[in-house]
């Protein structure tokens, strides 16, 4: 008698579990129709149809974790490696629709950076990056044509925004590289495959180019040679030392911009950094002369590569 109702709760599990996988497996198709197309290949994951896979997938939850709390009692493995295998498909479309949300999200934020402000907003443009980076990390090897457009958009806000063409080459290196691994018509055709390759070939053909260019510049620059250099000198310092030399030495020519605050702690220093970029971009000092534009210019790609290794405290 008890082995037949042992037997009896062992087949009612079974069945709760195989029910709320159904269940599952139900919502999840729903979720890929979202973005694929009659032949049920997926392509319109880049559009809108992330949003709605994306929120089936996190429909599935529920279902999902009552499934959980039933079939590992059932001890069928026939049973869990179905469950297995649909909770895994899950998490991977949930993490692929996820990367190409932060990426949409970040193509705002940047456009807003841009294009909504009097001057360039380069805490948004970091912040934007931030989020580029994000995506890379939510897409690596789970969605490569979400990866390396999101590489691309790294390198293109290097490239055009920050004027850090080195640290822009290794963006553009991995996104082409990815690329041409998936290669189809449509990567061919894309505006983020044609950008990254054309600046990886630029890159290549132009780093004598551009050398020459700085030294020309520098050449153009003679009465400030000294400056230059001085500047460089102290970029090899730390970020304090560093940002306390440009209060000191070549303090802001608006008296309105008080930039140095207390730097006692990694995050201060990260916003003094902010501070002292957002009000030396050449973008917000077109208003004066040349000689000082070169020194922001300058200044702010030092500024640039040191808060670059702050974003990672």
């Amino acid at each position: 008698m008890e082995n037949l109702e042992s037997s009896s709760c062992q087949r009612k599990k079974k069945l709760g579990a195989l029910l709320c996988i159904i269940h599952v497996e139900f919502i999840f198709k729903q979720g890929i129709k979202c973005i694929s197309n009659e032949e049920g290949s997926v392509i319109a994951i880049e559009e809108n149809g992330y949003r709605q896979c994306l929120n089936a997938m996190r429909d599935c939850y529920q279902p999902l974790s009552k499934a959980e709390a039933i079939v590992f009692t059932t001890k069928d493995k026939d049973l869990i490696k179905v469950f297995d295998g649909i909770k895994e498909q899950v998490l991977l479309y949930q993490c692929i629709c996820e990367s190409v949300q932060a990426r949409c999200q970040e193509d705002e934020l940047l456009h807003k950076a841009l294009f909504d402000e009097e001057v360039v907003s380069m805490e948004l443009v970091w912040e934007a990056i931030d989020w580029y980076r994000h995506s890379i990390f939510l897409s690596r090897e789970k969605y490569q044509e979400s990866e390396a457009m999101a590489l691309s958009r790294v390198g293109k806000v290097y490239s055009s925004v920050l004027k850090l063409e080195k640290q822009a080459q290794r963006y553009h290196f991995e996104s082409t590289k990815i690329a041409l691994v998936i290669m189809c018509p449509r990567i061919t055709d894309s505006d983020w495959y044609k950008y990254s390759s054309l600046k990886v070939h630029e890159l290549e053909r132009n780093i004598g180019h551009e050398e020459k260019k700085e030294h020309d510049n520098e050449v153009d620059a003679q009465m400030l040679h000294e400056t230059i250099d001085e500047i460089k000198n102290e970029g090899g310092k730390s970020a304090e030392s560093f940002l306390q030399f440009i209060y000191e030495v070549h303090a802001h020519l608006d008296p309105k911009k008080t930039l140095m605050g207390n730097i006692a702690t990694p995050d201060n220093v990260k916003a003094a950094l902010k501070k002292f970029i957002i009000a030396y971009h050449p973008d917000s000092n077109y208003q004066y002369d040349r000689d000082w534009k070169v020194l922001c210019e300058k200044i702010v790609k030092i500024l640039n590569c040191k808060y670059e290794t702050y974003k990672k405290v």
